[in-house]
């Protein structure tokens, strides 16, 4: 098995329908976006990571951002169960890619988690708690390791990585 894997969902036409922040006169250069896009995988496959590319889901806008489906630990993933109802068939298939390699757990049906919303900085695990993710998927993601998982309550923006990065 490879040290390191990659998953990613190319974007599909529908994709300027995708959840965004962004102001609505800023459209969304599907060409543009397609050629980022595999910059992005030729970059990663550059530094050896071996990339596993998925095809896009034409009804799942939102679909390239593959980490809100699903978190990987060491051994183990957990698919991630969406609160919102738009997103919520798309992470079959990159569960049944995501299986070859690693173990995949439910969490239980009151628990509600985006992938966005954790950020693993290898000595600890935050948790943003989003209208994406309820406090209940802090104790649900305890479960799975033994760093400790800190909540931090989101106040503005989409989830705790957007937070962070934007």
């Amino acid at each position: 098995m490879p040290k390191s894997i990659a998953f990613v969902r190319r974007p599909g036409p529908s994709y300027n329908r995708a959840i965004s922040a962004n102001p609505k006169d800023q459209p969304i250069d599907l060409k543009r976006t397609y050629l980022q896009h595999e910059r992005y995988i030729s970059a990663v496959e550059e530094v050896g990571v071996k990339v596993v590319v998925l095809p896009a889901i034409h009804e799942y806008p939102d679909g390239p951002f593959v980490e809100d489906t699903t978190v990987i630990f060491d051994r183990v993933a957990l698919a991630c169960p969406n609160k919102t109802k738009s997103r919520r068939g798309e992470g079959a298939s990159i569960h049944k890619e995501i299986k070859k390699y690693r173990p995949i757990k439910t969490l239980p049906h009151f628990v509600t988690l985006d992938g966005g919303d954790v950020l693993n900085t290898g000595k600890k695990i935050f948790v943003g708690i989003s209208s994406r993710t309820n406090f209940e998927a802090v104790n649900a993601l305890a479960k799975f390791t033994k760093k400790p998982v800190i909540p931090i309550k989101i106040l503005r923006g989409l989830h705790l990585k957007t937070s962070v990065s934007y």
